[in-house]
This record gives structure tokens, C-alpha cells and sequence, in this order.
């Protein structure tokens, strides 16, 4: 290699986490935090809708 080539590698060391970048892992996270809540939320209020909308239990289930 020439001396004038770049090395990702070395670049990529020296860079540090800029706030975009934290904004993006920030938002991930939430978005993963918000699926996990709604995935744990319908355990909860599953008996209410079923009384609510007078649906059987099959048609709660997922699809």
C-alpha cells in the first residue's frame, strides 16, 4: 500500500459518536421499546375487548 491510502479501519477508530448518530441509536431504541409494549399491553387488555366487543377468544389470537 501507498502512504497515501486510507485505512478505513483507522478511520473509523479514531471517529467519535457524533449526535446524529446517538439521536439514531436513541430512536431505535425507543421504537424497540414501544414494540415490546405493545406486544406486552394485549395480555392486559385482552379480556376487556373480548367482553367489550363480544368477540370469542379465537378471534384475538394472531393471525
Amino acid at each position: 500500500m501507498s502512504p497515501d491510502t486510507a485505512r478505513i479501519s483507522e478511520i473509523i477508530d479514531r471517529a467519535k459518536i457524533s449526535p446524529y448518530q446517538i439521536l439514531i441509536l436513541a430512536l431505535c431504541f425507543l421504537i424497540a421499546l414501544l414494540d415490546g409494549f405493545d406486544t406486552a399491553i394485549i395480555g392486559y387488555i385482552a379480556p376487556a375487548l373480548r367482553e367489550e366487543w363480544g368477540l370469542q377468544p379465537a378471534q384475538l389470537s394472531p393471525a
